[in-house]
């Protein structure tokens, strides 16, 4: 091989390569870390993003719907995905809150939880309020992709997309489907029905928490590939997704009580029972900095423990004077916690649980997310955007590096082939 040749071995291995690695980064199957693309933020329900969050309570934009937004908002390649209250589903531009499209299911039924973005596949889940149908839309153009009806009731209780894998909850079964194209992979029978699950998928299982009363509040965690049960416990029924991270798995059940679990055995690491005015109780703890971050449903407390032994550092009542309860689930980003209280939007530090910012929303506040540093989060008919326009760029951050490599490249193999083609003619 002469050395021409060997040239032009190295320039396509090149092309390859970066193609690859810029392929898994722009189209890849998983998230990108500043995207939001599940309630919570990821599989696991931590809560966290890696990208800033706003300092500020400047709104970036607000759209003004027709009806209420009372479903936890994801976010993915630049657009924000929420629920309406009518079971429609809507698609914002997350930079300008233009809306892109609009997919209705049955009318006038209800949105528990929020649309999941699925991150490679182009995909967003749907899974209404009352119906027994899952949706897959084309995130792009809000179309059907394809449909699977699972019998029951499918959306008391969020769905989670994990490996090419989509989990969803009916009231009857807790059923994996193959994400591209929703066939059936196996299903995990509630056994007296009429309940729900809740979910998160970590390290190659999946944490799932009964409703039933019957089933006394069991814990389980399953093979996420297969569905065998891998360890049972007994905590209570269990009303919010668990969070798992760092080779534990933490548990809020419905009379208020938080539990730290082994996530390889389910042994009890750690537990703490708030002070609640009201029976019920439900809320998806947040991880980050080595820290659990609660908020219970029913009281207006936010709690701050150590991840790894529970100990209280903070706790703190940032919005006492228009809130009588929180909505459980808290976004988490550069050092600050988002929450919804009463009617309002609080931003605290997350060392010490001091109030960096509030905004009053108006109308009660929902769950928030946090994507290319705004968050995100609905109120009565408006849906909110809070951050900077140069927070956003995060994303273009990492694409423009990726286009400029690409373009690159090209010209280098361009000017390498002209060459070529000039030795060539000198030869001959």
């Amino acid at each position: 091989m002469n050395r021409r040749n060997i040239a032009h071995f190295f320039v396509l291995l090149l092309v390859i390569l970066f193609f690859s690695v810029s392929s898994q980064l722009i189209f890849g199957s998983e998230p990108d870390i500043f995207s939001w693309p599940v309630y919570t933020g990821n599989e696991g329900h931590t809560g966290f993003s890696l990208g800033s969050a706003p300092s500020t309570n400047q709104t970036f934009w607000i759209y003004n719907g027709t009806v209420g937004y009372p479903s936890v908002p994801v976010a993915d390649n630049l657009n924000v995905y929420v629920g309406a209250v009518n079971g429609r589903v809507d698609a914002l531009n997350a930079t300008t809150g233009a809306l892109i499209w609009s997919f209705q299911t049955q009318p006038d039924q209800y949105f528990e939880h929020a649309p999941y973005v699925a991150t490679g596949h182009n995909l967003v889940f749907v899974c209404p309020w009352t119906e027994t149908t899952v949706y897959a839309l084309d995130a792009s153009k809000g179309k059907i992709v394809w449909t699977f009806d699972a019998g029951y009731r499918v959306g008391e209780k969020a769905p989670v997309f994990s490996d090419g894998t989509l989990y969803i909850c009916s009231i009857a079964d807790l059923i994996a489907l193959d994400a591209s194209n929703g066939t059936l992979l196996w299903t995990y029978p509630q056994p007296n029905g009429d309940t729900s699950f809740s979910l998160a998928v970590s390290n190659g299982r999946l944490f799932v928490g009964h409703t039933s009363i019957e089933e006394q509040g069991k814990f389980l965690a399953l093979n996420s590939t297969t569905g065998e049960q891998l360890w049972s416990i007994t905590l209570g029924k269990v009303s919010a997704s668990p969070s798992a991270v760092d080779g534990k798995v933490f548990v809020h059940v419905e009379d208020g009580k938080l539990y730290a679990l082994n996530e390889t055995n389910g042994n009890m690491i750690w537990n703490f029972s708030p002070e609640l005015t009201q029976p019920f109780s439900s809320g998806t703890p947040a991880i980050a900095y080595g820290k659990v971050f609660f908020a219970p449903t029913q009281t207006s407390t936010v709690y701050a423990f150590d991840e790894a032994n529970g100990s209280l550092l903070w706790k703190v009542n940032p919005s006492p004077f228009d809130a009588t309860k929180n909505y459980g689930s808290l976004a988490v980003g550069e050092q600050k916690i988002f929450v919804g209280i009463g009617q309002r939007l609080v931003a605290l530090d997350a060392t010490s649980g001091i109030t960096r910012w509030t905004y009053f929303l108006g109308n009660s506040s929902d769950n928030p997310a946090l994507a290319y540093g705004i968050v995100f989060i609905g109120s009565g008919n408006s849906f909110y955007a809070f951050g900077s326009e140069i927070a956003v760029s995060e994303f273009s951050e990492v694409i423009t590096p990726v286009l400029l490599g690409i373009a690159v490249v090209f010209l280098t193999v361009l000017i390498w082939n002209r060459k070529t083609k000039r030795e060539c003619s000198k030869q001959l």
